[in-house]
């Protein structure tokens, strides 16, 4: 609404500007600047399969003519098979490529800094995975089924959730539950010990933390040089991010990457 809102839109060309009277064609250049920044969100992957997950689980079909009866009660048998069918290619497709898997693990129990190496990996593996016809989504919702006492639903996943989904059925995590949950609880130990002692963030400090623990739960880590993309570069990027954290800057992320994704 702020693009096409004509105060915003003058408030913006005067902070660009400087000058209290922008010109026309200032003004149309700070909207695109409003749109650019509306319509970035919607660049992250993450968020448009979120927002098409949040659809999917809500839309309803309404027929009011041809009204269904029930004609059986009982449990969906056709429901386990297809279930089973699904984890079972799961686990074909584990041994098939469990070499690539194992190396990946390794990989990523070992220091942050290989970790970007490791989501590019990933994504290669989620491609051949795709090609079968089974998506992260899928898999979640089989061993929900399957497995109900120990699976947390999960609203929104994510690629990093392949991860939590391959050492559950490999049988080093006893329960499923989404990566970002993980990263999350790591964020609120790591907050509190460090705000415990001498160093207490301010709300500024702890906003960038939180955008910055949401790309590590999508990415497995953060480089300093991501700081310049989206969603940072709407707060200064990696120079905003220094203003803010001065010579500790390095020293935070660093933490970061080895305390959330321990």
């Amino acid at each position: 609404m702020n693009a096409f809102d004509e105060d915003v839109i003058l408030e913006q060309a005067k902070k660009n500007t400087g000058i209290s009277n922008p010109t026309e064609m200032q003004r149309k250049a700070a909207q695109k600047e409003l749109v650019q920044a509306a319509v970035a969100p919607f660049y992250n992957p993450d968020i448009r399969d979120y927002i098409e997950n949040v659809r999917r689980n809500h839309d309803q079909i309404i027929d009011s003519v041809n009204l269904d009866s029930v004609v059986f009660a009982g449990f969906d048998t056709q429901q386990e098979e297809n279930v089973n069918k699904v984890i079972s290619s799961f686990r074909t497709f584990i041994e098939e490529n469990k070499d690539e898997i194992v190396a990946l693990r390794i990989i990523y129990d070992a220091a942050y800094k290989d970790r970007p190496m490791v989501i590019e990996k990933l994504k290669e593996l989620y491609e051949k995975l795709k090609s079968q016809g089974i998506t992260v989504e899928r898999l979640w919702d089989c061993y929900a089924i399957k497995h109900h006492e120990k699976v947390k639903r999960s609203t929104m996943t994510r690629i990093t959730d392949l991860i939590s989904i391959i050492r559950f059925e490999m049988g080093y995590a006893d329960t499923l539950t989404p990566f970002a949950d993980k990263v999350n609880y790591n964020f609120m130990q790591w907050t509190f010990k460090k705000n415990s002692g001498n160093i207490q963030f301010t709300e500024e400090q702890m906003e960038w933390l939180r955008l910055i623990k949401d790309h590590i739960a999508t990415s497995l880590s953060i480089l300093p040089e991501d700081l310049d993309l989206t969603p940072f570069d709407r707060k200064g990027g990696l120079l905003g991010f220094y203003d803010v954290f001065g010579d500790d800057y390095e020293k935070i992320l660093q933490e970061m990457n080895a305390a959330l994704v321990a």
